[in-house]
């Protein structure tokens, strides 16, 4: 896996768990405790503990994706579009399965 598709993942999982952690926060700020001061790393540490369970949990799914290119050349346009199925089992991994595709074959 990339870097940056490392760091896309922490920052939407960062983003995603926000109003858990402002819950937890506001929980100790009513119970008149000081609320938890957390550096990078025990946030990062966290939100790596909740993609771990998350994945763990994960047994299958399938989603439709919709693809679409389009080259603009020097003398002309050329563009395609493809609907995929994508099916996730723990046990297999991805599969995918080509349900229609339109426009150019070399795009394709």
């Amino acid at each position: 896996m990339s870097s940056s598709l490392i760091r896309g993942l922490i920052a939407l999982l960062a983003i995603a768990f926000i109003p858990e952690f402002a819950l937890a926060q506001n929980a100790s700020l009513n119970a008149g405790q000081a609320p938890a001061n957390l550096t990078a790393s025990q946030i990062v540490q966290q939100v790596e503990r909740h993609n771990k369970a998350r994945l763990d949990a994960l047994r299958q799914y399938k989603a439709l994706r919709h693809y679409a290119v389009e080259y603009k050349g020097f003398a002309h346009t050329v563009d395609a579009k493809m609907d995929v199925e994508v099916s996730y089992d723990a046990a297999k991994g991805k599969s995918f399965h080509i349900v229609s595709q339109t426009g150019s074959n070399l795009l394709c």
